[in-house]
């Protein structure tokens, strides 16, 4: 691990050795005048800690016999001071040592309250690269596994946490959030709020608990053996029991997990105990293993090495130091792995399978065996692949048949029907190939999608595969990479079933497949003829803003307008937005931000046009009620739009709009007089404050919720009476006996509760919003006589009466106001760019809390816009299409047609024969365009050598697409030589004779293959090798710097080879693993790497188009795609945030506990026939009541594919391993369900 470390992050860096040896004197000498001070006058003794500090600083003294005086020690002080914060801390604690140790001063408070340790340890870490080889280290495990579960000890202000969180989320490949879960403990909740601010982003995978590591565990509420990941950042040096704790954490790890310690190693460096050392908690009370560390608390690395070994763990593994230089060292992080409980070691027979007449292949076994045999395994034979026997199923099978090329690619009758015995007579397989390295030889690419299938057939074999690089002469090297892998496959319970390997630089590599976004995105755009530019927002006008809400995260998109804009009417304002308002009401999580487009918005800006009306001039100052769409520039109407001081801010502005319009309405609503006595009810409120405004002049009493609201609104406004909701009524009769004239209730009071506040024949007008709540209405009670109430819905009347709403002009113009005004509203700024990034709406939002969105112009954003119409292809130029006239082929050649190609090589086996066919050429040579259709079997090298010679006349070819394909579906066990070669040929001996004939240096070579090679479908393991060999062949290509991509493509709804095979699309699209793919899916993909412009270096050689995520299926339902259970897809499968609802066909019954509950053999048999017949009807889209369970399932349809699905289905279930021809056999649905309930009884039994 160092090795790769160093190789990523760069060697270790030596620290600021000067500042350590300054530092080393000053401290020096000033333990020498604490203790000639404490020896005049003394300390406080009845402190134990501060008693061991003393002990401490002579045993520290009497190992230093330097002296240093006063004028040596202030150049050193001065140096250190320059520092900075490096310094500091130890400056300010020097200089307070003594006054602590008289109870004077408070080293706690001296620490932490100025983030004296923290800033330190950022400054002094900030040149160190073991925080950054941390997180290379957690990046590639979390890589590997990527569901799991960590625990943090004593995690406090959660300084380590970060490190940790950044290292699992935001990668760069695969999964965003590369962890299950992380609990945050320490022995006191203190710190929790803190760290749920801090981590706010995560906060659905983080979890607080209370952790004492010196009590046991066991009576703790975290469960055992649970964790992946314990970390510990300077915490268990203090425990007071060492092996007692470290054995208490090895309870909470999984076996195999890893523990991580971040701890200061050098005891006898003075710099850690002259700080920490004035702490109580530096010095436990007891210790197991006190006597070795009475000065100090801290270990070296030899020390910790040895208690990890002590408490079952290994030891430390690898160690990652701040600084390389012994003047710098102080702190390591050390990395340790839960050993599991010991057991006898027990090697399983090895079975080296070869073709004896390689004599390559025998020299590796040869090779492989000693190697084996020097690490235990005794029990191994080397068999030729024609002398197949009978042997148990235990024994370990590893096949050497691929040194040279690979036997998939040359496999003939004899050798087909070997394999096949071979395979089915182990459980345990791993196949080693030369597919890793740099360029390896394509054919070696067949063994992955053979593996993949064959692992979906055979649930109860575990096939792993090891590429390694194709290298003559280094089988030693080879060998010992092997026998590793054979180790780690057999190694401890919590190993990955069926682990893929691949080699490069003699590393052993793991792969993983992950959901590209960005690239999605880019493919989306382009079938919409829409392209990504990133620019500032000056140069992006004018543009449009779309506001949305997905999983609880607010996104924006943002369009260029490419329109002119529209003339203005009489009435209308356009304005040029600087910053828009929005409501509480839809800001953060659960709600849109839009959530009508009828719904309005404040924004303000200044004003750039004007209809005939006029009243505005260019280049005012506004703020103003505008609908959606938001944009650079809005244009609304002149009655909502108000001139602002220009010491209003723009962002401030902007939330006003809304509350003024609505309190100017409700003013206008109510009859108000000169002497009216005025109650507003949350005046606090936005809608409160207008109010206030507007009202300035009349005997306003306002009620607020709080006090503290009370003197907010009594620095903003004069003249106003105010008491809290509570105490309204007393307070209120008490100035006013006889009652309010008008009531604004921004509460939702009920108006009976208002009858004594009321005068006669006075007015209640409610104000609600709809969105949020419902309607007031009155109670059943009574009803208030000569007093009138109006209820006003906001939202009805800016959506239905906007035109008669009026800004209140005059108030916005107050000079006064903008002072006012930024004393009260709390508002949050945030920019453009950081909503598109996600990162606006993070953390809590803060109660009463507007927001501005703000158009900066420096502001850097996204910004999608049409994407230019240039000709994709050269019209002087020939291109090939094979497969072309197929029903993906003509899908391409109408498009490439479209986009400028005028030259066309159609390659079929056929030709143009048909009268379909020739008809379809002679419309496009009717339209000018030359294509030559010559009879090609691409899989024969001198056909299609001859088909190109044919076309000499034709242009230069620049450009393939091989699309040719056949398939043969059969289950492998019942597949015969000649159905393996009819899949096989188009796509391997076809793909590379286009490789060797076509020219070098063309703008495109895509290999239209197909998603089957990747998902592993059952019946296609021929297929699924033909088309990794294409994906490997893309690589290949790519390697020796030709261009080339390999899509991997999942059902076509353009038709092709599934169509031709009656009912295999819907079934294929019932088992919900296939999304189909539309043309303008498959073009938009083409579009993209048929660019001639497209630069190598940014070319991925393979893209899997097609398939629904794996982590978007609930994993704990019985359809789950067993293929998806290898590690490959763990990526796809990071748990996202809980769903509140399932698909409500999935059949989703605890089977095992349903069983256990049932009473006879007889039901549970029913059970079972019935869960049968349930789970075929789903599969295959077939009413349930036209299955009989009297019937064998193949008379309702069941065939080899679905008989594979069937069967899987059964073992994850029940466990119950059920042959396929058993299924497809003529046993009723009802015996089959014995069958099943005889085995898993007679389990349960055992």
């Amino acid at each position: 691990m160092s090795e790769r470390l160093d190789i990523l992050c760069g060697p270790d860096r030596t620290g600021p050795q000067a500042f350590f040896d300054d530092l080393h004197r000053y401290l020096i000498f000033h333990l020498r005048q604490i203790l000639s001070a404490i020896d005049q006058t003394g300390f406080e003794e009845s402190k134990p800690h501060f008693n061991k500090y003393l002990k401490w600083i002579k045993s520290s003294l009497e190992t230093d016999s330097e002296d240093y005086n006063s004028s040596d020690i202030k150049p050193i002080r001065l140096r250190i001071e320059n520092e900075g914060l490096l310094g500091h801390l130890f400056l300010t604690v020097a200089e307070n040592a003594l006054a602590i140790l008289q109870r004077k001063a408070d080293i706690v408070q001296l620490l932490f309250e100025n983030n004296l340790v923290e800033s330190f340890y950022e400054q002094q870490l900030s040149e160190s690269l073991y925080y950054k080889n941390l997180r290379t280290y957690l990046s590639d495990l979390s890589f590997k596994c990527p569901k799991m579960d960590f625990l943090e000890v004593g995690a406090g202000t959660g300084s380590f946490t970060k490190h940790i969180l950044d290292a699992v989320s935001s990668c760069p490949t695969g999964a965003t959030d590369r962890f299950n879960s992380h609990t945050f403990t320490d022995v006191s909740t203190a710190l929790f709020e803190g760290a749920r601010q801090k981590f706010a982003t995560h906060a659905h995978k983080i979890k607080f608990a209370l952790l004492d590591v010196d009590k046991d565990p066991q009576n703790q509420t975290l469960p055992l053996c649970q964790y992946d990941v314990i970390s510990a950042s300077n915490v268990l040096h203090v425990c007071k029991d060492l092996p007692f704790t470290l054995r208490s954490l090895r309870k909470l790890l999984k076996p195999g997990g890893k523990l991580i310690l971040h701890e200061y190693v050098r005891p006898e460096r003075v710099e850690v105990g002259f700080v920490f050392g004035l702490l109580p908690g530096w010095w436990p009370s007891t210790r197991a293993d006190n006597g070795n560390r009475a000065m100090s608390p801290l270990m070296t690395e030899t020390s910790w090495n040895t208690f990890l070994r002590a408490t079952r763990f290994s030891g430390t593994d690898f160690v990652l130091r701040d600084f390389a230089d012994t003047e710098s060292h102080l702190m390591s992080i050390m990395c340790s792995t839960a050993l599991e409980v010991e057991q006898e070691s027990t090697f399983p027979e090895v079975l080296i399978s070869i073709e004896f007449e390689s004599q390559i292949q025998q020299d590796f076994a040869k090779i492989l065996a000693e190697c084996l045999r020097g690490k235990g395994f005794i029990n191994l034979r080397v068999v030729d692949l024609c002398d197949v026997h009978h042997h148990s199923g235990s024994v370990f099978l590893a096949t050497l048949f691929d040194p040279e090329t690979a036997i998939l690619s040359r496999m003939d009758p004899v050798k087909f029907e070997l394999l096949r015995a071979l395979l089915s007579s182990t459980e345990n397989v791993l196949w080693v190939s030369m597919g890793g390295g740099k360029s390896p030889d394509p054919t070696h690419g067949m063994i992955e999608g053979f593996a993949r299938v064959f692992r979906v057939e055979n649930v109860n074999v575990n096939f792993s595969l090891i590429a390694l690089e194709q290298r003559r002469d280094c089988f030693e090297k080879d060998s010992l990479i092997v026998v590793t892998a054979i180790s780690q496959l057999l190694g401890g319970k919590n190993t990955h079933r069926g682990e893929d390997y691949v080699v490069h630089g003699y590393i052993l590599h793991i792969q993983r497949i992950y959901e590209d976004q960005i690239f999605g995105e880019d493919i989306t755009n382009i079938a919409a003829s829409k392209s990504h530019v990133e620019q500032c927002v000056k140069s992006a006008k004018p543009f449009t803003m779309s506001f949305g809400n997905n999983t609880g995260s607010t996104y924006m998109d943002i369009y260029r307008n490419t329109t002119l804009p529209p003339p203005l009417m009489e009435d209308d304002v356009e304005i040029e937005v600087q910053a828009i308002g929005m409501e509480r009401l839809v800001m953060y999580t659960n709600s849109e931000i839009s959530p009508s487009t009828s719904i309005h918005r404040g924004f303000a800006g200044l004003v750039v046009r004007t209809g005939s009306l006029g009243h505005f001039v260019p280049g005012d100052r506004v703020c103003a009620y505008g609908s959606p769409p938001y944009g650079s520039t809005i244009t609304t109407k002149r009655n909502i739009v108000a001139r602002i001081m220009d010491s209003l801010s723009f962002d401030i502005a902007c939330i006003l709009p809304q509350d003024y319009l609505i309190a100017n309405y409700i003013s206008w609503q109510a009859k108000v007089r000169d002497n009216s006595v005025i109650v507003i009810r949350s005046g606090e409120t936005g809608i409160g404050r207008a109010l206030l405004n507007i009202l300035s002049g009349y005997e306003t009493f306002v009620t607020v919720e709080k006090p503290s609201d009370k003197r907010l609104l009594q620095v903003a406004f004069d003249n106003f009476h105010a008491t809290t909701n509570a105490c309204f009524e007393e307070r209120f009769l008490d100035l006013f006996p006889g009652g309010a004239n008008i009531v604004y209730d921004l509460v939702g009071a009920d108006p009976l509760e208002l009858s004594s506040c009321i005068s006669k024949f006075g007015e209640i007008i409610s104000v609600r919003s709809s969105v949020q709540e419902k309607l007031v209405s009155v109670s059943g009670q009574g009803y208030l006589t000569n007093v009138s109430h109006q209820v006003v819905d906001v939202e009805q009347v800016l959506e239905h009466r906007i035109g008669d709403l009026q800004m209140p002009f005059s108030v916005l113009l107050e000079t006064n106001y903008a002072i006012n005004t930024l004393e009260i509203i709390p508002t949050r700024k945030i920019s453009l760019s950081s909503i598109q990034s996600q990162t606006a709406f993070s953390g809590d939002n803060r109660h009463g809390e507007e927001i501005a969105i703000l158009l900066s112009d420096d502001d850097l954003i996204k910004v999608t816009e049409p994407s230019k119409c240039d000709f994709l292809f050269d019209p002087h130029s020939s291109y090939v299409i094979a497969g072309g006239l197929g029903d993906l082929g003509r899908c391409i050649v109408k498009w490439i047609v479209e986009q400028g190609a005028r030259n066309l090589i159609l390659l079929t086996r056929s030709g143009s024969q048909t009268k379909n066919s020739k008809a379809w050429v002679l419309e496009y040579e009717g339209r000018g365009i030359r294509i030559c259709t010559p009879r090609c079997d691409v899989a024969c090298i001198e056909s299609l050598s001859a088909a190109l010679e044919v076309c000499h006349s034709m242009p230069k070819i620049k450009g393939c697409i091989q699309a040719s394909g056949a398939l043969k579906d059969r289950l492998y066990e019942g597949m015969s030589y000649e159905d393996w070669r009819a899949a096989i040929n188009p796509k391997v001996h076809g793909s590379w004779n286009l490789h060797r004939l076509l020219p070098d240096g063309m703008d495109f070579f895509i290999f239209a293959s197909s998603i089957t090679g990747i998902i592993g479908q059952p019946t296609q393991i021929n297929y699924a090798a033909g088309n990794t060999y294409q994906d490997a062949l893309a690589r290949y290509r790519l390697s020796i710097g030709e261009k080339a991509v390999s899509l991997d493509l999942g059902i076509l709804l353009t038709g092709g080879l599934l169509a031709q095979n009656e009912g295999l699309s819907e079934r294929l699209i019932a088992e919900k693993v296939y999304t189909p793919l539309t043309e303008q899916d498959i073009l938009g993909v083409f579009h993209y790497f048929c660019n001639p412009h497209l630069d190598l270096r940014d070319l991925p050689s393979q893209v899997i188009c097609g398939i629904i995520p794996p982590g978007s299926h609930d994993t704990s339902t019985n359809g789950s795609y067993v293929g998806f259970a290898h590690p490959f897809w763990s990526h796809t499968q990071v748990k996202l945030r809980k769903s509140s609802t399932l698909e409500s066909d999935s059949v989703s019954t605890n089977f095992p506990l349903s069983l256990a509950l049932t009473g006879s053999r007889a039901e549970i048999s029913e059970k079972v026939a019935t869960a049968l017949a349930d789970q075929f009807s789903l599969l295959a889209m077939r009413p349930r009541e036209k299955i009989n369970l009297e019937d064998p399932l193949h008379t309702a349809g069941v065939d080899s594919l679905s008989a594979v699905y069937l069967r899987n289905w059964v073992m994850k279930q029940f466990q119950v391993d059920m042959a396929v021809f058993d299924i497809l056999g003529d046993r009723s649905i009802t015996d089959l369900g014995g069958m099943v309930a005889r085995e898993w009884i007679d389990k349960q039994s055992k």
